[in-house]
């Protein structure tokens, strides 16, 4: 089997050479079936739509060992584009026009600033704290906890 690796950080096209978030990368890889982490930097840049899956599909992600967790339990977000368990989230926005919280490039917003994402995988357990939003490419700066 293929080992298969990929790196979920934002690498902005144009970035300054002096800036450490640009560059940051967490890549991870699946062999045999098991994900493991492969590479994490102390410092890079996660798109606001991962972060967003991660909070819209929570209960997915922990399966897989990652997760979103607030400063303040009662800080929690809530998706509510899952409305029904029958109604796809694509259908029901697109033919229904119920309204979203989802961030879009259009409405950029900084969900889940200072919040920490943990990352649990085989052999390595990785933690990131959620800082400054950038809307220049709808990404924020994540840092070791």
């Amino acid at each position: 089997m293929l080992d298969t690796e990929i790196d979920i950080c934002y690498h902005p096209v144009f970035h300054h050479p002096l800036d450490p978030y640009a560059e940051g990368r967490i890549v991870t890889r699946v062999r045999n079936g098991v994900t493991e982490i492969v590479h994490a930097d102390q410092y890079a840049l996660i798109g606001c739509d991962f972060l967003w899956d991660v909070n819209a599909l929570k209960a997915q992600f922990a399966r897989a060992g990652v997760r979103l967790e607030p400063p303040v339990p009662k800080l929690d977000l809530q998706a509510n584009f899952q409305m029904t368990p029958t109604v796809e989230a694509a259908t029901a926005l697109l033919s229904m026009s119920i309204p979203t919280n989802r961030p879009t490039f259009d409405n950029p917003w900084p969900i889940c600033q200072h919040w920490t994402l943990i990352i649990e995988m085989p052999g390595r357990t990785v933690g990131y704290r959620i800082g400054a939003f950038r809307p220049d490419c709808n990404a924020m700066e994540v840092s070791w906890v």
